[in-house]
């Protein structure tokens, strides 16, 4: 009992270190930063997150379920090879473009291609880890990305150039992450790459491709939309009420990350009892976050705080919050089951109420551009959730009874 604690407690400060990189990130951005200069880091990152995933073409899906386990195993070794030579490839075009382009357009566009490259690294190593049960290292490489941030904000209070020290990090650390990639991986076979080898793992990837990309579109479409719709402004001030309450999906990410093989792997009571848990708990820390957000003067202390005008948005997120713990947790299940494509379908549909909630706003006119995208967006959401739910309910993957909430407070 004792040694489980330590295990325990010892998975959950890597996992702290790992996280405080992805919240502290953002803010020390908007602390050290203007405003229009953080409204543009938001909508980079926004983007690579899109890029990334439709770069990886769903191998990442390849390799978690692959090193579980079953058909996909023997498409592990291509999967693998593929997003060593992707990565690679998109790092150094990246890195000398950067150094030769004279636009700033130009230079922008390689920062994203490198923070995309850095994705498509950090979610293959992240796959492997937290199928071989080492979810709390695996959180460590899920946020690469961050950690770079954070080391040019650091240079950049220094008085260093903030976008050439982060490309000089990003590439360095892109050319440790594919050597970890080797070291945890089997060695990829000589035909890896092969035509015949690689059709083989696109026809299993592309299910985890499509719904990967869409649901990275959709987490990032109400900054991307605001970057398009309105400005940097626009896209900050929103970004600042998102991080604030994103804290409380850490829970969600705790538990997905530490337990994603007892969780997805195991019995379907114990899989929904721990499911609604992670979900309530998720919750309970969005309201905790709200309040402190609405009561505390943040703002007096320093702290890059919500806008006065904006508190309504605050109960908006909140609610994100849940349903991004309930849809995440769902998406692991469809994906468990070997049931990508229903996944595909659901965040299709959120997506595109997403999109039409928003159209149908600016043609109306509406001005409030955070306004519409926040409610379009909590609207999307629910869509996917409902369709998520009646998916598993369907296949028996999932059991919403008494019974299993009853073991929220218990597990």
């Amino acid at each position: 009992m004792l040694r489980h604690a330590k295990h325990l407690f010892a998975q959950a400060s890597i996992f702290a270190l790992s996280k405080s990189a992805v919240l502290l990130a953002p803010f020390f951005a908007a602390w050290s930063l203007s405003t229009g200069e953080y409204g543009a880091v938001e909508w980079w990152l926004s983007v690579s997150m899109v890029v990334g995933p439709v770069l990886a073409l769903g191998m990442h899906g390849v390799i978690a379920y692959g090193t579980l386990g079953g058909s996909l195993t023997q498409h592990l070794s291509s999967a693998t090879a593929y997003v060593l030579v992707a990565s690679t490839m998109v790092i150094v075009v990246s890195c000398s473009v950067f150094y030769l382009a004279s636009q700033q357009w130009l230079i922008f566009a390689t920062v994203i291609g490198l923070q995309s490259a850095i994705v498509v690294l950090q979610l293959a190593i992240s796959a492997r880890m937290k199928a071989l049960g080492k979810g709390a290292v695996a959180s460590l490489f899920e946020s690469t990305v961050y950690l770079t941030l954070l080391v040019g904000l650091a240079a950049h209070c220094l008085g260093m150039d903030f976008l050439n020290v982060y490309v000089k990090i990003m590439t360095l650390c892109g050319g440790v992450m594919g050597g970890v990639l080797l070291w945890i991986s089997p060695r990829p076979q000589r035909d890896a790459l092969n035509v015949r080898a690689m059709k083989g793992a696109l026809l299993q990837s592309y299910k985890f491709l499509i719904g990967g990309v869409l649901m990275a579109a959709f987490m990032g479409g109400p900054r991307i939309l605001l970057g398009l719709l309105d400005d940097e402004t626009a896209v900050a001030t929103f970004s600042i009420v998102f991080r604030w309450l994103s804290i409380a999906i850490v829970v969600h990410q705790f538990i997905n990350t530490v337990f994603f093989k007892r969780v997805y792997g195991g019995a379907v009571k114990y899989r929904s009892a721990a499911i609604m848990a992670s979900v309530t708990l998720v919750g309970l820390a969005a309201l905790i976050i709200a309040m402190a957000l609405v009561f505390v003067p943040g703002e007096q202390l320093g702290l890059p705080w919500p806008l006065f005008e904006d508190r309504w948005l605050i109960a908006t997120m909140a609610l994100v919050m849940v349903f991004w713990a309930a849809s995440a947790s769902l998406e692991g299940v469809l994906g468990s089951a070997a049931r990508p494509g229903l996944q595909t379908l659901s965040v299709a549909m959120g997506g595109t109420t997403f999109l039409a909630f928003t159209g149908i706003g600016v043609c109306l006119g509406v001005t409030d551009f955070k306004w519409l995208v926040s409610l379009a967006w909590i609207i999307g959401f629910l869509s996917i959730v409902l369709m998520q739910l009646r998916w598993v309910m369907k296949l028996g993957l999932f059991a919403f009874t008494r019974g299993n909430a009853l073991k929220v407070g218990s597990r």
